[in-house]
């Protein structure tokens, strides 16, 4: 029986192990949730993610039912999003509202977990994103890019094209020079 347990426990790849479980129940951006016993109103900054930017994750406690509390926020990858769980904490000291800045590392489909931590119990929210990849460069620029050593390469070689051009032709006239001066005789006696 070990030796099956073995061979399952290493057919299963190392990102599902460790995947973190998604609790809570789904709250959209702007409307009062409730998490555990609190009632609250989660808000973000903008609604659609990208991996360039940082993003404001805002919670504010609509009851008073307990004025110490801590936000934690997880950032976790869905199945298919090749990445591993990032957690942000905030304890700003504020009674009813807190927040935290967050950070999509990659591109894919990710969960936003929001955990309310307060004296009574916690609290869980969640709620998916899609996070689009960086912008692609363009293929005019990447070509350009690429191809610049070789524009470098060409004009290396054309100036040394005409180094040799000017050597041949230094050459040419040394020789010419010392031709003509060994031709004309000067009279000694005058």
């Amino acid at each position: 029986m070990s030796l099956l347990g073995l061979m399952v426990f290493l057919a299963i790849p190392g990102t599902v192990l460790a995947q973190t479980t998604v609790r809570g129940s789904e709250c959209k951006p702007g409307a009062e949730c409730t998490a555990g016993n609190y009632r609250v109103k989660l808000t973000l900054n903008q609604t659609s993610f990208n991996t360039t930017d940082d993003y404001f994750v805002t919670v504010d406690q609509l009851d008073s039912l307990s004025s110490d509390w801590r936000l934690e926020v997880d950032v976790i990858p869905s199945r298919g999003t090749s990445a591993t769980t990032v957690k942000y904490t905030d304890d700003n000291g504020d009674r009813v509202r807190r927040q935290t800045k967050i950070h999509f590392p990659i591109g894919g489909s990710w969960t936003i977990q929001v955990i309310i931590q307060g004296q009574v119990n916690n609290g869980y929210l969640r709620l998916p994103a899609t996070v689009e990849a960086p912008p692609k460069l363009p293929d005019w620029l990447a070509w350009v890019i690429g191809l610049s050593p070789l524009i470098g390469l060409i004009g290396f070689a054309i100036g040394q094209w005409r180094f040799i051009v000017w050597r041949k032709r230094a050459a040419l006239l040394v020789q010419a020079e010392s031709e003509s001066s060994s031709s004309i005789k000067i009279p000694l006696n005058l």
